[in-house]
């Protein structure tokens, strides 16, 4: 299930073919931070979020900016 912005990160790059290290070097990051975002581990921040909200295309709806389990979609 997709619920936080960093699933919908994952689902977009995966769905254009891209790996991490590629998105890093769209989104301005190193790799090791998409991973960690994608994984959920670590919020997207305030600075990025525009930039992955352009290569996503949209903003998702009500998406958490908590990795945490109550910060998934209601």
């Amino acid at each position: 299930m997709v619920e936080t912005l960093g699933d919908h990160l994952r689902l977009a790059r995966i769905e254009r073919g891209l790996k991490q290290t590629h998105l890093a070097e769209l989104l301005g990051v190193v790799y090791q931070t998409v991973e960690k975002w994608e994984r959920n581990v670590v919020p997207i921040g305030p600075k990025s979020r525009p930039r992955v909200i352009a290569f996503l295309g949209y903003e998702p709806p009500q998406v958490a900016a908590n990795p945490t389990a109550d910060s998934r979609l209601v």
